[in-house]
Order: C-alpha cells, then sequence, then structure tokens
C-alpha cells in the first residue's frame, strides 16, 4: 500500500537536486512494470492500479503536481525540452 497522505515538506528545508531513495524504488518498481508489459491489464492478470499509484506517489515524492504530465511519460528520443507554447504530453492510452 502506498502512503496517500505523505508529510508536507518543512518550508525552511532545502531543496535536494538528488532524488530519494523513496523516489528511486517507486521509479524501479514503475520501470519493471512497464518492462514486464503489465501496464495495460487491470489487476489481477496485469498491474496497472499498481502503476498508477506508483506514478501518483512517486510525483508526490518528488513534489510535481502538473496535471496531464507524468514523470513517467519520458520521450526517450526528444532533442530537449518542449517548446514553451506547446500544450503539455498527455497520458499515453495503457489499454
Amino acid at each position: 500500500m502506498i502512503d496517500d497522505n505523505p508529510e508536507p515538506p518543512s518550508p525552511a528545508a532545502p531543496q535536494s537536486t538528488h532524488p530519494s531513495p523513496k523516489a528511486v524504488e517507486l521509479f524501479q518498481r514503475a520501470l519493471e512494470i512497464e518492462a514486464a508489459g503489465a501496464t495495460g491489464k487491470w489487476e489481477p492478470e496485469g498491474r496497472r492500479l499498481e502503476y498508477i499509484d506508483i506514478d501518483i506517489a512517486l510525483m508526490r515524492e518528488l513534489e510535481r503536481g502538473f496535471w496531464n504530465v507524468s514523470v513517467l511519460q519520458v520521450d526517450e528520443n526528444a532533442e530537449g525540452p518542449p517548446s514553451m507554447g506547446k500544450e503539455p504530453p498527455k497520458h499515453r492510452v495503457l489499454a
């Protein structure tokens, strides 16, 4: 079970430039689910709900809260960041 109510960061706490061990663990779990091809089917055949839960927990851990943008949805072929005039990328369909 993933903690849906993490402690809010202290405003006086300095921002780390490195991901936390928890963020790394969540990202690795998401990659394992992707590698197994289990993101497209709901439990018990797949692991789609677990993948979505991990995505949400990872965004919270990294303090990212942008709608329609996931840290797990990366374009490996991109030559740089998207231009500022474009809409953020949508989640890909996992069906």
